[in-house]
């Protein structure tokens, strides 16, 4: 990941937050009916995915605004992340997923800093801009 993409997971809302303090912390998931309907308004809106493993669908380009689809290996779901680039300001895009989030009663679990972000286009943008001031932040300290 590039440093100025950062990742949001769908998590069901009213589920236990993942642990991130270990290398290797879980991805929440989601069933694999849901995912589908998320697939096809996806599809709609980006055409089709593209393969970046035989498990793993991305609609949309790979360094730009996209959304990832894992599958578990044991089967137990979807990792469904939001990749989004900080170069990009897109409403468009955070409206989507926002969207999309709420039709499957999901919210945003933003693996940097362990936080719930709610699906609106007013959260996402926040935290999207909270993201770039620790960018430029650190950037100067450099």
């Amino acid at each position: 990941m590039a440093i100025w993409q950062f990742d949001l997971y769908f998590i069901h809302i009213g589920s236990t937050q993942p642990d991130i303090r270990g290398e290797e912390w879980e991805a929440p998931v989601i069933s694999h009916a849901l995912a589908r309907s998320v697939q096809e308004v996806l599809a709609h809106y980006f055409g089709l995915p593209w393969l970046m493993l035989d498990d793993w669908l991305v609609f949309g380009p790979e360094d730009g605004n996209r959304v990832d689809l894992l599958f578990d290996d044991d089967h137990a779901g979807v990792s469904i992340f939001v990749r989004c680039d900080l170069r990009d300001d897109a409403p468009q895009f955070f409206q989507l997923v926002a969207e999309l989030a709420r039709q499957v009663d999901c919210e945003f679990f933003c693996s940097d800093n362990a936080q719930l972000i709610s699906a609106d286009l007013h959260r996402l943008t926040l935290a999207a801009n909270a993201r770039r001031e620790e960018l430029v932040k650190s950037r100067n300290a450099i």
